[in-house]
């Protein structure tokens, strides 16, 4: 069951499928002549989402104007995930999949979610204070 409804820069959209990749940055120091690395967790990378959005029947029309706004390149896109609400990022990918004589659109996205938490920005602050 979806928490909220899913739209992207105020289109609602229809999903067949999303799929979110949480990762951790980690980089891992090596030494010569030793076993294994040292590991720094340095945080979250920034959050992938691909998904499908679908348009079709009476919608089918509107993802004319759906796609301007996708592609729209110097702007900040706003996600409405059905899961886990609102966030701000780019579009690196889309690739539509037309059957007209069907009036359906088939979208898929490749969306990354832009900016850091402030928790983190402080965290990243004082390091840099430490460094210098």
């Amino acid at each position: 069951m979806d928490l909220y409804k899913p739209t992207l820069d105020g289109f609602e959209i229809k999903l067949l499928e999303i799929d979110d990749k949480f990762q951790q940055s980690v980089t891992a120091h090596e030494f010569i002549f030793s076993d294994g690395a040292y590991l720094i967790n340095t945080g979250n990378r920034a959050r992938k989402i691909k998904f499908k959005a679908l348009f079709f029947g009476t919608q089918y029309q509107s993802h004319f104007d759906f796609l301007g706004s996708i592609y729209d390149t110097t702007k900040l896109h706003t996600l409405v995930h059905p899961k886990y609400g609102e966030s701000q990022g780019y579009i690196e990918a889309s690739n539509p999949k037309h059957n007209d004589t069907q009036n359906y659109v088939e979208i898929d996205i490749d969306y990354t979610e832009h900016g850091i938490k402030t928790s983190q920005l402080l965290s990243i602050k004082a390091i840099e204070q430490d460094i210098t």
